[in-house]
C-alpha cells in the first residue's frame, strides 16, 4: 500500500474524506494524428516510468490504494478533460513543446541515447504545430477516487 495514503488515512478523523484525481496517460486522444508526437509521447512515458519510477497511469488504481491504505468506502470516478477551440490547442501545443525541451527531461534522454537534441527540437515544433491547426482537439480521461474513513 502507498505509505503517504496510510498516514492520510490514519490521521483523518473518523468521517474523514479524502480525493485524488490523476490524468491516465494511456487514454490521451489527439487529432490529427502526427508521428512525431506520438514518437514524444512514447518519449514522455517511458521518461515517467524509468527515470522518475512513476506510473503515467496510475489513475486507474486508485480505488484499490485507497482500499488497500485503509479508507473503508470507496468509490471512483472518472471525467475528460479536452482542448478543443484555436487558444485551448495552441496552450496545449505550447506545454507540450516546452515539456519536451525543460532540461531535466531533454538533458536526461538525450544524456541516455534515446533522442537526440535535434530530435527533441523537431517534437517541440511539431506540438506548436499541432496547438496551431486549425482541425486539432486533445482530451485525456482523468480517474478519480473519493475515499472515506470510518
Amino acid at each position: 500500500p502507498d505509505k503517504a495514503l496510510e498516514e492520510i488515512a490514519r490521521v483523518l478523523k473518523p468521517g474523514g474524506v479524502v480525493g485524488l484525481r490523476e490524468e491516465d496517460m494511456d487514454s490521451w486522444l489527439m487529432a490529427p494524428h502526427d508521428p512525431v508526437l506520438e514518437r514524444f509521447i512514447q518519449l514522455y512515458v517511458r521518461f515517467w516510468q524509468e527515470e522518475k519510477s512513476g506510473d503515467p497511469f496510475l489513475g486507474r488504481h486508485h480505488r484499490r490504494l485507497l482500499r488497500e491504505a485503509g479508507f473503508t468506502r470507496v468509490a471512483a470516478t472518472a471525467t475528460t478533460e479536452s482542448r478543443g477551440d484555436a487558444e485551448g490547442t495552441r496552450q496545449w501545443g505550447e506545454f507540450m513543446a516546452r515539456a519536451g525541451l525543460e532540461p531535466i527531461f531533454a538533458d536526461r534522454v538525450v544524456d541516455l541515447g534515446w533522442v537526440d537534441r535535434k530530435e527533441l527540437e523537431s517534437m517541440a515544433a511539431a506540438a506548436r504545430a499541432w496547438g496551431e491547426h486549425p482541425d486539432a482537439f486533445f482530451a485525456v480521461i482523468c480517474c478519480e477516487a473519493v475515499g472515506w474513513t470510518r
